[in-house]
């Protein structure tokens, strides 16, 4: 014996019992029936192979009261090698993991013979079973383990009389849910991504110390750009619990890509691996070593429906379907894209990332009024120097779609910008971001020398140096102005919702203070959203429960975990609205831009609002 065991499959004639059941009776051994039920509670079942009258058998394990701990059992008269073939087929395991116990050598010789790496063993082995260190398994009292393969033993009886595959699985009602609070089954996690290897798909392995992989995946998940899931599978043989976990990251500089991808083999022949790979845009991914199912084929799998999504406070909350979703923002746009596609198919992300070197910032609300404004053909022009694409100055905002839709906003980004001296351009360039080197800040603009710097960013310097003053930001009025023109365009059966800016700031020692710059800024942001019958203000301080946990230094980056209780929260405001009845946009004012925040006062935003200064 070399590998740990997961399956044993027992002889019954001289080995599970002493004699023969068809020649004259037998000895009934308690210290085995007892050996079958202690593994069955370690998580480690049992089956049996057994040339032998099949319907005696069972009337005599029933009778015994063990009948129900044996899954696949293999009894009747014909050779064991192709039945013990059959049976670790129909186990979906890896044959190394399954142990063999007959007191026949030719029995051992033919399963070796027919099933390539399994390991055997005499009736010799079965005293020191328990204390075998590769037969330990792991605490298993309540028997979900066996419970799980029951259900993989109806299905594949009932799967044997169909006559097509396909049809069979179209009516096992096979539904996918996936849990993205990992915290609560982090052992489970990493047991699926260090034990798992037919459906391992990128074998890329943590720690063998517990605490030590607790630790690894923690700091994989804290990271914003990193989606995380259990898959959830249940269909109407019985619940199949997590039997899958991925990590997808989602970086700014590239395209998404799957960092772990196992499975379990209980759902083996579901296709649940490749329908989640074509559900997640078939992102980028590394295959290594060997695995039983091919996820890059295109195959349609119509056969698996997404299921409940299983919550943080319910498992079987349902989600109301949208049929689209604006998202634009920042970072935390990114982090929250993930999840809305649980809700809609068509997810229009409007967020931060890095095209060609230059870092586009939706989120800044100098970017909000460029995309709504009408741009010249010079201010265009100008902009493409600077090393914008025409796609930057676009957005789905317009109000032109037709039918309930579904925003979501932020404004976080404000930051000093740069004024275009002729025109009405304001945009946010950061140094270095833009031009990939070191060492430059505003004040430094002037005395520079394009010449020494590649052709695109000699350019940039070039155009801001002839063209485009400096400004400090000085508040948040740029943000909120933004805020105002973007609410005028929602139509009145959709509906929005803007996330408020954390206000808690984590120190390097610890401790958290509030930023009372933010708290006002957060006052007239909610003075807006409340105007409007058809948006929701949403603060995100209250979600992040564990402040030394679950937030970053930088005050606008937060653990996962706290961006799947920002959407949570979302989604549950969607299932209580009627977006076909959702209330009217305040009317009857005058937009004019000039009246956008007239006289604002930051410290009494109700004042302010009251004076009838709202468009």
């Amino acid at each position: 014996m070399n590998e740990k065991v997961r399956l044993v499959v027992w002889d019954l004639d001289e080995t599970f019992w002493r004699g023969t059941l068809t020649e004259g009776g037998i000895d009934y051994l308690p210290e085995h029936h007892n050996i079958v039920i202690e593994l069955a509670r370690r998580g480690i079942v049992s089956s049996i192979c057994s040339r032998n009258d099949h319907q005696t058998i069972e009337n005599l394990l029933k009778e015994k009261g063990l009948w129900d701990y044996f899954v696949f059992p293999s009894i009747d008269w014909t050779a064991k090698g192709p039945r013990l073939q059959a049976l670790v087929q129909a186990s979906q395991l890896r044959a190394p993991t399954v142990l063999f116990i007959d007191d026949n050598p030719m029995n051992l010789a033919e399963a070796q013979a027919f099933v390539e790496g399994i390991q055997v063993a005499d009736p010799s082995v079965i005293k020191g079973m328990l204390d075998n260190p590769l037969l330990q398994g792991k605490d298993d009292h309540e028997l979900s383990r066996l419970k799980h393969y029951q259900i993989l033993e109806r299905r594949a009886g009932e799967m044997s009389h169909a006559a097509d595959p396909a049809d069979f699985l179209r009516g096992s009602d096979i539904q996918v849910a996936i849990d993205y609070d990992i915290e609560p089954h982090i052992d489970r996690a990493i047991e699926l991504i260090n034990r798992t290897n037919q459906l391992n798909f990128t074998k890329v392995r943590l720690s063998e110390n517990m605490e030590d992989a607790r630790r690894e995946l923690r700091s994989l998940l804290a990271d914003p750009a990193n989606a995380a899931g259990l898959v959830h599978v249940r269909d109407r043989y019985g619940d199949y619990g997590h039997v899958g976990f991925y990590v997808l990251s989602q970086g700014f500089n590239g395209p998404p890509a799957l960092h772990h991808y196992c499975f379990s083999c209980r759902t083996l022949g579901m296709q649940v691996e490749t329908w989640l790979y074509q559900r997640l845009g078939r992102p980028d991914i590394t295959i290594a070593g060997n695995v039983v199912t091919d996820i890059l084929a295109e195959t349609p799998i119509d056969w698996i429906h997404s299921g409940h999504q299983v919550t943080v406070d319910n498992a079987d909350a349902g989600s109301k379907q949208v049929s689209r979703i604006v998202l634009r923002g920042g970072c935390e746009m990114v982090a929250l894209s993930h999840y809305f596609r649980e809700i809609s198919d068509t997810v229009i992300e409007e967020t931060a990332n890095v095209r060609d070197g230059m870092v586009f910032r939706p989120d800044a609300p100098e970017m909000a009024h460029l995309a709504l404004s009408s741009l010249s053909q010079p201010m265009l022009e100008s902009l493409l120097r600077l090393g914008y694409q025409p796609s930057h100055f676009e957005t789905a905002l317009s109000g032109e779609h037709s039918g309930p839709q579904v925003w979501v906003l932020s404004f976080w980004h404000v930051m000093d910008y740069w004024k275009h001296r002729d025109f009405d351009i304001r945009v946010n360039i950061h140094f270095p971001d833009l031009l990939g080197v070191p060492d430059i800040w505003p004040s430094h603009l002037p005395v520079l020398d394009p010449s020494d710097y590649a052709p695109r960013a000699a350019t940039a310097i070039s155009e801001l140096q002839a063209h485009y003053d400096h400004v400090p930001q000085t508040s948040h009025r740029r943000s909120l102005e933004a805020a105002l023109r973007i609410l005028r365009l929602l139509p009145r059966d959709s509906h929005a919702f803007v996330l408020g800016l954390s206000t808690r700031i984590l120190g390097k020692d610890g401790t958290v203070t509030v930023c009372q710059e933010r708290v006002a800024y957060n006052n007239a942001m909610r003075v807006i959203t409340d105007a409007y019958d058809n948006v929701s203000f949403i603060l995100v301080d209250d979600y992040v429960f564990d402040d030394l946990r679950e937030r970053e230094h930088d005050p606008n980056h937060f653990n996962r975990i706290v961006y799947f209780r920002v959407f949570d929260e979302i989604r549950r405001q969607i299932n209580a609205l009627d977006l076909t009845l959702a209330g009217p946009s305040p009317t009857d004012h005058d937009h004019g831009e000039s009246r956008l925040l007239h006289n604002f006062d930051m410290t009494n935003p109700q004042a302010w609002l009251v004076r009838g200064n709202l468009p």
